[in-house]
Formats: structure tokens, sequence, C-alpha cells
């Protein structure tokens, strides 16, 4: 109750730097990054110059107060909880990063076993038991020679910019690695019988019973525009 309470407080303290009572802060929850996403709000925005959009991580939305005022869920995982309505936006694959010097040319796909005695550098949130990039090696009976596991991803690009790891990201977040280090090539990763052949999933996720009229209007631009984005691969 007394955590209710200062969210709410928080709340009015927070309104003192919107530029006016007629702006529409929409929360969003996001676990997974996204250049598309991003692009899809400011195209949004553009359009609705009353709506500012706040993003919320993976800390916020464990069991915190916060959780309850977010308007949509961004996640790779379809959410289902009782009142939870999900939506595929779409679809990506893993790739691996790697310095350019692990490789003497670029090959078309890798497979688990090809990386297994690579040194690996690994995002994880302390609060995950068994990371996806992990279970990946441990279902085809590998287990990988990982050096570094970090809780932020600007952690592992910093590692990733020595040129002595590689690690391994969703495709969606594969640009962000290759703009900040020239010596890294992205190689996605072979699907295997063990894995599932089948691409992964993004969706979006709301609450039926809170659905805003503002955050309602903002999933159908954000369901029809990802419709036209055909799905990235990485250079």
């Amino acid at each position: 109750a007394v955590n209710d309470i200062f969210a709410v407080l928080e709340s009015f303290k927070q309104r003192a730097y919107l530029p006016s009572e007629k702006h529409y802060e929409l929360w969003l929850g996001m676990l997974s990054s996204s250049e598309d996403v991003i692009n899809l709000c400011d195209a949004y925005m553009r359009k609705n110059d009353n709506v500012i959009i706040r993003f919320l991580s993976r800390r916020f939305l464990d069991g915190s107060p916060e959780m309850n005022r977010v308007d949509l869920f961004i996640r790779p995982q379809n959410l289902r909880t009782e009142g939870l309505s999900s939506a595929p936006l779409f679809s990506f694959r893993d790739y691996a990063i790697i310095p350019r010097t692990f490789v003497p040319s670029i090959p078309a796909e890798i497979t688990h076993a090809e990386l297994k005695d690579m040194p690996f550098a690994m995002c994880c949130p302390p609060d995950i038991a068994q990371p996806k990039t992990l279970k990946g090696f441990l279902d085809e009976g590998y287990t990988p020679n990982l050096k570094f596991i970090a809780d932020s991803r600007a952690v592992v690009m910093s590692i990733m910019k020595t040129g002595k790891y590689f690690t391994i990201v969703p495709s969606h977040d594969v640009a962000c690695y290759l703009c900040m280090a020239p010596n890294l090539v992205a190689v996605p990763i072979k699907p295997s019988a063990a894995t599932g052949a089948e691409a992964k999933k993004v969706y979006v996720s709301w609450r039926d019973d809170k659905l805003s009229s503002q955050a309602r209007d903002f999933l159908e631009f954000l369901t029809t525009e990802f419709k036209k984005i055909k799905p990235s691969h990485a250079k």
C-alpha cells in the first residue's frame, strides 16, 4: 500500500516536466530492444505531437507498482496471463556477433557446434536461471566456452569492442553491435531440430480492461505498420 502511494506521488511529480496537461504519456514495457519499434514510435509521435512515450525495462516490470501503469508490453514471448491479450509483431533469428579475426571468411550460417570453443560473452539479467542464448547450446549437447555474464547489453558491447569474444543476439539487435565496432560481423545461427526450425516471435500484449483510447490507437498503428516491414537480415 505504501509503495502504491509513493507511485502516485511520483506520477504527479513527473507531470511537472510535461509541456501541458494535454500531453499523454504512453507507457511501453520492453524486454527486448528493436530499432523497428523505435522507428515506428517516432513515426507515431510525428503524427501525434501530444504523445510522450516512456519505456520501462525488466527491472521495472517484475512486481513493481509501475507495472500497473504500462499500456502495452513488447516482449519475445506470448504472455498467457488472464486478462491479457497478445498479437505477434515480428519474427527474428539469433545471430552470432563475431570478431572478423575469428573467421577467415564470413559464412552464410553458423552452428552451435562451430561456436562452442570460442570465448563467449553473454547478456543475462540476474533473475533469469537459464538464458535462451545458453539454452541453444545445451539443447544440442554442447557446453560453450563462457567467459563473461553481464546484466547489461552496454557492458557486453564494451566486451565485444576488445575483439576477443563473441556473443549471440536477436536479429533486431544486430545493427547496434555492428555500428559500434567495425571489427565485428554478424552470422545467423543455423536452427536445428533440437532448438526448433520455426522463427521466434516478438509479441505486443495489453490488458483488455485498461487499454486507453490513445493506447488502442497506438496498438492499431503498431500492428498495421509492422505488417509492411520486411524481416530484417544482417549484412
